[in-house]
């Protein structure tokens, strides 16, 4: 019989019979599924096992009112490893998804579990231990009228004490786990890079450390904006989305701005604003000075030299994968990562010609005398004469044409337009 429930812990009460205990928890491995028995810890397979049933069968069944405890403890190893140029499928990015999901409400459940219920369990404990220590008291007034009595008497108070010891370290590690965990904890001190989850954040939220140091005496308020930079006593911690799994420093295309990310528009930034994304960028030799900036805008600048960076611009243009010696990029043979190349139509020539006429000659009339030399009817009065010749043929020949200029501003294919941003 269950008599407690938690998101992700079941706890019964033993019988002496029952072997099988249906504990209803979604799980990505079985071994992730652990088992104690009146605070001793059961080992996978040798003590119990696991089925997709979401069924627990003990090897022997737990004694009658002893406490059983089933829960989920998913590892936080990555179930799914990423690789540069690694194809993204589907069922990988939902399993890391139900991996990061699943640490959560783990994570919650240390955290946001009521105060009375930590209580009742270990009143449980404490029960237990009252129980026994009323045993081994009743048990040694029967030892004064019998010898059986009371070796029976000494044997149930030495397992009335190994129960209570049980019992206290059962209780002392429930609240010690907290502390190994990677549960948000206040007045300690954190790396960069660190991760630590909250009940105080939505379900889908997390906390990456940016700047190290030591956090406050409360916990600060963390709200609800992805890819916020909260300041915590001397560390600083980013609000992350476990929906959003793309590393820092990932470029992506999309018709709106993804919160946690910043447009790719050749915007200086301050670091101090950015620190994450700057880290990537200086770890990873990213930055080019920002005289030379405009040959790579396709990469960052390193801004002022101190307390600003320039994000790539990427804005009107195509990518293209560098040519590597392939041959291709005829003018880019030796390109970098990030480097501009500007538009280009290949050398190429156009030649016309006009509709040949053929040999032919053309007729001339000028006219001789002081009339004006005008064509038409003779003036005699005026002593006007007028000549008819024929110009010489140049045999048939053709003349050399200008050739108008079509299209528009550019060459450019087919495209639709997104905003490219970099997740920081």
């Amino acid at each position: 019989m269950a008599i407690k429930s938690y998101n992700t812990i079941r706890t019964f009460t033993g019988n002496g019979v029952q072997t099988v205990f249906n504990f209803a928890l979604p799980f990505l491995r079985k071994t992730f599924i652990k088992a104690s028995v009146n605070g001793v810890d059961n080992v996978y397979g040798t003590d119990y096992t696991v089925d997709a049933t979401e069924e627990l069968t003990f090897t022997v069944a737990p004694p009658l009112g002893q406490l059983v405890i089933i829960k989920r403890t998913t590892s936080t190893d990555p179930l799914v490893t990423w690789n540069d140029g690694s194809v993204l499928l589907a069922k990988d990015l939902s399993l890391q998804e139900t991996q990061l999901l699943h640490i959560q409400e783990e994570m919650n459940d240390a955290v946001q579990t009521d105060a009375a219920e930590n209580a009742e369990l270990c009143r449980q404990y404490a029960d237990n231990a009252l129980v026994s220590e009323n045993n081994a008291k009743t048990s040694e007034t029967n030892s004064k009228t019998s010898e059986n009595n009371a070796k029976t008497s000494e044997t149930n108070s030495k397992v009335s004490e190994t129960n209570a010891k049980a019992s206290e370290l059962i209780a002392a590690g429930y609240a010690g786990s907290l502390a190994v965990s990677n549960v948000y904890l206040t007045n300690t001190a954190v790396v960069v890079g660190q991760i630590a989850y909250s009940g105080s954040l939505p379900s889908w939220g997390r906390l990456e450390c940016a700047v190290a140091g030591t956090t406050a005496s409360t916990e600060p308020t963390w709200g609800t904006t992805i890819g916020a930079l909260i300041a915590d006593g001397t560390a600083k911690w980013y609000v992350d989305d476990v929906r959003n799994s793309r590393p820092v420093g990932n470029i992506e295309y999309l018709q709106f701005v993804r919160a946690g990310q910043v447009k790719a528009n050749g915007a200086v930034l301050n670091r101090a604003d950015y620190p994450r994304l700057w880290t990537m960028v200086s770890n990873s030799n990213l930055a080019v000075s920002e005289a030379s900036w405009p040959t790579y805008l396709g990469t960052y600048s390193s801004g002022d030299g101190s307390t600003t960076f320039r994000v790539p611009d990427l804005r009107g243009t195509v990518i293209r994968g560098l040519d590597e010696q392939k041959g291709l990029d005829v003018d880019g043979t030796n390109r970098i990562a990030g480097s501009y190349q500007g538009d280009s139509t290949a050398s190429h020539t156009h030649t016309g010609t006009a509709t040949s006429a053929g040999s032919h000659n053309h007729t001339f009339q000028y006219a001789t005398g002081t009339s004006g030399g005008q064509p038409g009817p003779a003036n005699n009065s005026k002593g006007d004469r007028y000549l008819t010749g024929t110009v010489s043929t140049s045999g048939a020949h053709v003349h050399t044409v200008s050739i108008n200029a079509v299209g528009g501003m550019e060459t450019r294919m087919k495209n639709v337009g997104l905003i490219p941003q970099i997740k920081y």
